[in-house]
C-alpha cells in the first residue's frame, strides 16, 4: 500500500528529497529484494496468528507443516480486517484488501505484527465443515475450492445466495 511501499523506494534520510526515476532504476535490485522480503514477512506474520496444525496421530509435526506457505493453505487460514469488519479473507486476499481499502494505513500494527487478525470464529466453522465432510484438517484450500466447484462440497442450509457454485469458494462457504 502507499504507506508501506514508500519505504522500498527511499531510505528514511531521503524522505525530504524529491524522488526521481534515476534513483528508482539505480536501486531496482534493492527494491526487488525488499519486496521479496516484505511478502515473506507478511506471510510469516499472518501464519504466526494461527494455532499450529493438529498433531498427526503418530510422530510429530514436521517443519514443512508449520512453514508459513503451508500454514496459509490450511482451511482455517482465513483473516479479518478490524478496520472495516470484513472477514473470510485468505492470503493473499487479506493483503490485497488492505492495500486497496486502507492504502494510507500500515499493514503493520508493530514490527512483524499485522493489523489484520486471524478469523477465529470462521476457523471454528471451517473445522466443523471439514470434519463433517470427512476431510483431513490439513486439506489445502485449493482442494476445497475444487470440491466446491465440482459440487461435491456444498452448503444445504437453503440460503439462495449460496446456490451459485460457479462463484462459490471455500472462504465464501465458510
Amino acid at each position: 500500500n502507499n504507506h508501506d511501499g514508500g519505504g522500498f523506494l527511499m531510505d528514511a534520510e531521503d524522505v525530504n528529497r524529491p524522488l526521481n526515476w534515476i534513483d528508482i532504476f539505480d536501486n531496482l535490485e534493492g527494491i526487488q529484494d525488499s519486496l521479496s522480503g516484505y511478502a515473506w514477512d507478511v506471510k510469516q506474520s499472518l501464519a504466526s496468528l494461527m494455532p499450529p496444525p493438529p498433531k498427526p496421530r503418530r510422530g510429530s509435526l514436521s517443519r514443512h507443516a508449520t512453514d508459513p506457505d503451508n500454514m496459509l493453505l490450511r482451511p482455517v487460514a482465513l483473516f479479518h480486517c478490524p478496520l472495516c469488519d470484513k472477514s473470510a479473507l485468505p492470503w493473499p486476499e487479506i493483503h490485497e484488501h488492505w492495500c486497496k481499502e486502507h492504502p494510507n494505513i500500515s499493514f503493520w500494527k508493530s514490527t512483524h505484527v499485522p493489523n489484520a487478525e486471524w478469523w477465529e470464529a470462521g476457523a471454528k466453522v471451517a473445522d466443523a465443515i471439514v470434519a463433517a465432510a470427512g476431510l483431513r484438517a490439513s486439506t489445502p484450500m485449493q482442494e476445497l475450492d475444487a470440491l466446491i466447484e465440482s459440487g461435491r462440497l456444498f452448503c444445504a442450509c437453503g440460503d439462495p445466495s449460496l446456490n451459485d457454485v460457479d462463484d462459490m469458494t471455500w472462504p465464501l462457504l465458510v
